[in-house]
């Protein structure tokens, strides 16, 4: 019995793919980690992994947390994210319905290899690339910005 079918009872003689219906979604929901183990603490590698398959590339987090936009790379508009890179090939993102492709290759339109998964996989990843993100500095004063603020600077004639 093929995976992710459920039998249901047949007259005979029918064929053997009569009362069988589908149970799974065609692209299974996929594991997301992060691992921040390199010397720059804002890139990381992030790896990506079903029961058929795994996917692990380089990205900066800033990068990542662009994936937020997902939405916006709509396929059919031929619109797509470049975002890193797998083994030093670029990665493009695009959306269609539900579905999100990385699309690992030079460009958009010619690629190598591509991955599939539930929007929510994406929507996940860039939400915890968010999350590691460092809290931006505060602005450095310019230099002599706060000497009011010093008691021996101002004088009063």
């Amino acid at each position: 019995m093929p995976p992710g079918v459920t039998p249901t009872l047949r007259a005979p003689g029918t064929s053997p793919w009569d009362g069988f219906e589908a149970v799974c979604h065609p692209f299974p929901m996929a594991s997301v980690s992060i691992d921040r183990s390199g010397d720059d603490p804002a890139v990381v590698v992030v790896m990506l992994q079903t029961p058929t398959w795994e996917f692990h590339f380089w990205a900066h987090l800033s990068e990542l947390a662009r994936l937020r936009s997902i939405r916006q790379a709509d396929w059919s508009a031929r619109r797509a994210l470049q975002i890193d890179d797998a083994a030093g090939i670029p990665v493009h993102w695009a959306i269609n319905d539900d579905t999100v492709t990385a699309l690992i290759g030079h460009d958009d339109e010619t690629w190598h290899i591509a991955f599939s998964m539930p929007v929510e996989t994406i929507d996940r990843l860039a939400a915890e690339a968010a999350e590691l993100l460092p809290e931006p500095d505060p602005p450095t004063p310019y230099p002599g910005q706060l000497e009011i603020f010093q008691p021996d600077a101002v004088r009063i004639p």
